[in-house]
Order: structure tokens, then sequence, then C-alpha cells
């Protein structure tokens, strides 16, 4: 399987930095975004296989970041960040079309690597 191209978006150098480290270990091409201008610029420009976003933005929302996202890469699985988990979070989360989501604070960083590879999993079996 070939390497996955992941942009990040979060809004926290520290966590856009740990998440980073985290893909690059296990292979994964990776660009960073700390807002959504960013993100948009990035969407336009390379192709992702998966999207992890912080669901709490400053300036233009996440929202309008998966909303732009579904137009320009359709297949690009998202994976939403949030410091706000509750059952409610996830069923929105999954009805904007996220793949999954993580809860914040991110204590078990090999969560990160697992659902980027299930992401990937269901791309290839998506593209097949």
């Amino acid at each position: 399987m070939p390497s996955a191209r992941v942009l990040i978006l979060d809004d926290d150098e520290g966590i856009r930095l740990l998440l980073s480290r985290v893909c690059r270990r296990e292979g994964y091409t990776v660009a960073l975004a700390g807002d959504a201008y960013g993100a948009f610029d990035l969407l336009d420009e390379i192709t992702f296989d998966v999207l992890i976003c912080d669901l709490d933005l400053p300036g233009p929302s996440s929202i309008e970041v998966l909303r732009h996202s579904r137009e320009v890469q359709p297949e690009a699985k998202v994976v939403i960040l949030t410091g706000h988990g509750n059952l409610q979070t996830a069923i929105d989360a999954l009805r904007l079309g996220a793949f999954d989501y993580l809860q914040k604070p991110l204590d078990d960083v090999a969560l990160i690597p697992l659902t980027v590879s299930r992401a990937m999993e269901r791309l290839d079996l998506e593209r097949s």
C-alpha cells in the first residue's frame, strides 16, 4: 500500500507537531495547516488521502473546511479532533461526512496511525 498523504489542521502548534511526528514515523507524507485558510490552499494544491481536522477552529469553521474538502477532494477521509467529546459530537462529525473522530487530549497516540491506517483501508476498498 502506498504511503498516505495526510493533512493535519489544528490551531494548536503542539498538537500539529505531535500528530506530524507520529504520522511521519509511520511513513506517511504530512502537510500542516494552522488555520482554515492554510487548509483551503493545501487542499486546492495537493491531493490528500486523509484530513485530520480540529473541530474547533478560529476564523472559518471546520465545517467550512469539511465542505471544501468534499468539493475538491471527495475521496479524502476526514478524521475529526475534538476536545468536546460526547455522543452528540460523534454524531455531528459523522453527519458532516467524517470517517472517524478522536478526542483530545490525545493520551494514546497509537490511535493516530491506527485511525489513518483504517481510513486508508477504506479508501483502498472504495477505489477498487
